[in-house]
């Protein structure tokens, strides 16, 4: 498990990065601040093999929605 959660914080540090940069990008444009609704790497526990793995579904738009903010979630929770 601690290789597990060594590679998860590895990738979600790159996220952090990226996610900070699309926001600095927003700032200076506003189509990009319309358009950009945020980043969460996971719905569940992070767990090793699962049996299904969503990619690319986007949890932007209806966080946004119904708090005004964009989402931000990068922490792993534990099986």
């Amino acid at each position: 498990m601690r290789d597990l959660n060594s590679a998860f914080s590895e990738i979600s540090g790159e996220a952090i990065l990226l996610h900070h940069k699309i926001l600095e990008a927003a700032n200076a444009n506003p189509q990009i601040k319309e358009l950009y609704k945020g980043c969460q790497l996971l719905y569940s526990p992070l767990i090793h093999k699962p049996k299904f793995l969503l990619i690319g579904f986007n949890p932007g738009g209806g966080y946004a929605k119904w708090h005004g903010k964009n989402v931000e979630e990068f922490e792993s929770t534990t099986a």
